[in-house]
């Protein structure tokens, strides 16, 4: 399996990403243009680089498969002519963590799936939801993420990620009660492994269903007249995410 994630397109669909999902909250306008007019020149950073590694290290442990060098070799050598993807820090990063994985690693118990795709057709619209979780342990839905600052709780933005294959997963007919993300922390003096767990309420479900409506409808109302889009899908100067 290639380290690259797979995506789909769909003529005449609009497809909506889960990790993506988040910067519907924190930045309407920046994610109305990248998900929805796809308006969008990031290509990675040495942190997205060491990320997508990592999650394929932990994938190919839990599956009893070895590390591959070259593929990885062949994955960072795509990114040579990105300015913000610097070799020397991804090596230097992907050793310091892996080094610790490994130790906390055979603690952790093993997933039932990895890396499945997930895809939900929103009813009555020309919108899909469609990704690839990172994995699922029984009814738990589970994501890797990297991290500078150690995390006392589930952050908002990978609630709302993970909420969605939930709502996804169920309409497809697979039971999820518990969201958990497992936390590399890249601590300058330690690394460590953090695995947070909370429970799927009614609640949390009715939340994210109604947020897709919304945006399905926000979306629509600006394809119907464009002078809308600043209204419904309003910048935010203080987002992180500019």
């Amino acid at each position: 399996m290639s380290i690259a994630y797979t995506d789909k397109s769909i003529e005449g669909k609009v497809k909506i990403s889960p990790s993506g999902f988040a910067t519907f909250f924190e930045n309407p306008q920046a994610w109305y243009k990248n998900q929805i007019l796809k308006d969008s020149n990031f290509r990675g950073n040495t942190n997205t680089v060491v990320g997508t590694i990592i999650h394929k290290r932990i994938e190919n442990y839990f599956n009893d498969v070895p590390t591959n060098p070259k593929e990885e070799q062949d994955y960072i050598q795509q990114y040579r002519d990105v300015v913000e993807v610097d070799e020397w820090k991804v090596a230097d990063e992907l050793e310091r963590l892996w080094n610790v994985l490994q130790l906390d690693l055979p603690t952790l118990e093993k997933p039932t799936s990895q890396e499945q795709q997930v895809e939900f057709h929103i009813p009555n619209s020309n919108y899909f939801i469609f990704g690839t979780y990172d994995y699922m342990r029984g009814t738990t839905i589970g994501d890797i993420k990297t991290t500078s600052v150690t995390p006392k709780k589930i952050k908002v933005a990978h609630r709302i990620q993970l909420l969605l294959y939930a709502l996804a997963l169920k309409h497809n007919g697979v039971e999820v009660t518990d969201m958990e993300i497992m936390y590399v922390v890249k601590l300058k003096s330690k690394p460590k492994v953090i695995v947070l767990k909370e429970d799927i309420k009614e609640v949390d479900m009715d939340y994210i269903k109604k947020e897709v409506k919304d945006m399905v409808t926000r979306c629509e109302m600006v394809r119907e007249n464009n002078e809308l889009q600043d209204i419904l899908f309003p910048n935010n100067p203080d987002s992180y995410i500019n």
